[in-house]
């Protein structure tokens, strides 16, 4: 009898490591990092999060599938398969950082087809901000019990969530699960810098979510931020759009708080360091080179573009002018090296002349 009670202990225990083995194939997915857009094996470096293609036809990248949102073709199901479970972890983020989303369907008698992401997170099923196939991701499959992928997502100052969805036919859409809600860290975004027209000043501006009283924090070295500099702030409502649909309340979301802060007294063609916030929130130090006295004989070079799009035409803009300036970056560090190269020479030559002359002397 304890053979046999060893037997059937060895058998029980294969059979648990057989089955977590068969949980963890269907819980492949977490190695991929799929920053905003994942379609056909790549991830799109911008942000996505003001597209709202009603088609998926994400950046003019094509279609994934034949899939129109119709609000009345979307069956809410979630009571019905409330045992799905549809989790983003971690719950606060920082603008750009990485949640991961979880789903477990215990009963398995439904298919896990579409994951969606809105902004805000109560916005209506046809309001999606982007959407993936599950089937695109990497192991994973809409049959598959379990499921995670990791996402990156940039703030536009609401809470986000996903929702996800099962497609039995081409007409039936049903909203099978709802994740919880994903909130942001309210620190300085969009930072912008320009020029005023006075040398000796720079302008930065950004956005936040909540009001506050701009300040900003400055020096000649990222230890040292001993200047402060306040400014003002401006907003505006549904009311200041030109017409519908972008003044009708359905479509407007408030575009927070835009923060305006001039720095004073720089010094020309200086290299700076900078924060920015509320004076207890700030962005991460970022820095800048102010602009050349009026009349200097040093060639400036820059680069005009307008209407980035938010089409696929919007990253190649971005593209052209991210290599236009590594171009052009790469080619004056040559030339100062080859200026640098050449001074050496002349001072070297310099050197042995005199050495020679004194020599002979």
């Amino acid at each position: 009898k304890p053979q046999l009670r060893r037997y059937v202990l060895v058998i029980i225990i294969l059979l648990v490591v057989i089955y977590l083995y068969i949980i963890s194939l269907a819980s492949k997915g977490d190695s991929e990092l799929y920053n905003i857009i994942y379609q056909d094996g790549s991830h799109h470096p911008l942000t996505s999060m003001l597209t709202q293609k009603l088609d998926g036809d994400v950046y003019g990248r094509g279609k994934i599938i034949t899939w129109h949102w119709q609000p009345q073709a979307v069956i809410d199901s979630t009571k019905r398969y409330s045992f799905i479970q549809l989790t983003a972890s971690p719950s606060v983020l920082q603008n750009g950082e990485v949640t991961t989303v979880k789903w477990l369907n215990s009963k398995h008698d439904v298919t896990m087809d579409i994951l969606a992401l809105y902004c805000p997170a109560n916005s209506s099923s046809d309001r999606f901000i982007d959407y993936w196939e599950v089937n695109r991701f990497p192991g994973l499959k809409p049959t598959h019990k379990s499921g995670q992928v990791r996402i990156a997502l940039n703030t536009i100052r609401f809470s986000c969530g996903f929702k996800m969805f099962s497609i039995r036919n081409t007409v039936a859409i049903e909203l099978v699960a709802v994740s919880n809600k994903i909130d942001f860290v309210d620190t300085a975004i969009h930072l912008h810098l320009s020029l005023t027209g006075v040398a000796s000043q720079m302008r930065i501006q950004w956005t936040s979510k909540q009001l506050y009283s701009p300040v900003a924090f400055y020096g000649l070295s990222p230890t040292q931020l001993i200047h402060t500099a306040t400014g003002s702030w401006k907003t505006y409502t549904n009311k200041d759009m030109c017409g519908p649909p972008a003044n009708l309340t359905t479509f407007f979301l408030h575009p927070g708080y835009l923060h305006d802060v001039i720095l004073t007294n720089l010094k020309p063609n200086t290299l700076y360091y900078y924060k920015c916030g509320d004076g207890k929130k700030f962005s991460s130090i970022k820095n800048f080179t102010t602009s050349i006295v009026k009349g200097s004989p040093t060639t400036v070079k820059f680069a005009v573009y307008g209407d980035m799009d938010i089409t696929s035409n919007a990253e190649t803009t971005a593209n052209q002018v991210k290599n236009a300036i590594l171009t052009e970056g790469k080619a004056e560090i040559e030339r100062l090296s080859a200026t640098a190269k050449s001074q050496i020479g002349t001072i070297e030559a310099k050197v042995r002349k005199q050495i020679s002359d004194y020599v002979v002397a």
